[in-house]
């Protein structure tokens, strides 16, 4: 049911310690699972200023990032991946992310801790969206061997 989206909203809050004073930029396609949580359902709850991209892409994401002053960035891992890899990351002021949600696929541990050494931004994974609803997730309590080498604890 569409129940799910409230409760992946509830766990996000307390995961990534997320507030009305947050500025989102959702770059997963809005209309499925983890888009529909990041893109509609808890700006809406929180809200939250929301930053939209057109169509994806790293650098234009790293240029968003550092206009808005975004501080939570929702993805996937293929587009994480794609954002440490492009020069952009590192041209643009990433300093005001405060969490990254992504998950789904693992990335790799060294280049994930060398953008959290970056941005000062904690990497949180999440794991169900689109195929359940939250299955598994970390929490900013968790060390970062946790956060990024595991899809965290499973939600009851």
């Amino acid at each position: 049911t569409q129940n799910r989206w409230h409760y992946f909203h509830q766990q996000a809050v307390a995961n990534g310690a997320l507030s009305a004073d947050d500025v989102f930029l959702p770059v997963i396609p809005a209309p499925f699972g983890f888009g529909i949580w990041t893109a509609h359902t808890t700006p809406i709850y929180l809200g939250v200023t929301t930053v939209l991209l057109e169509r994806f892409d790293a650098a234009a994401a790293c240029e968003a990032i550092a206009r808005h002053r975004v501080s939570v960035l929702c993805c996937v891992s293929t587009q994480l991946m794609m954002i440490m890899a492009d020069r952009a990351s590192r041209e643009n002021d990433l300093s005001s992310l405060r969490v990254v949600f992504t998950g789904g696929e693992a990335l790799p541990y060294q280049r994930a801790a060398d953008f959290e050494e970056l941005t000062g931004a904690t990497i949180l994974q999440f794991y169900g969206s689109n195929e359940t609803g939250l299955l598994s997730g970390t929490t900013l309590h968790d060390s970062r061997e946790r956060r990024l080498r595991t899809a965290g604890r499973l939600v009851p």
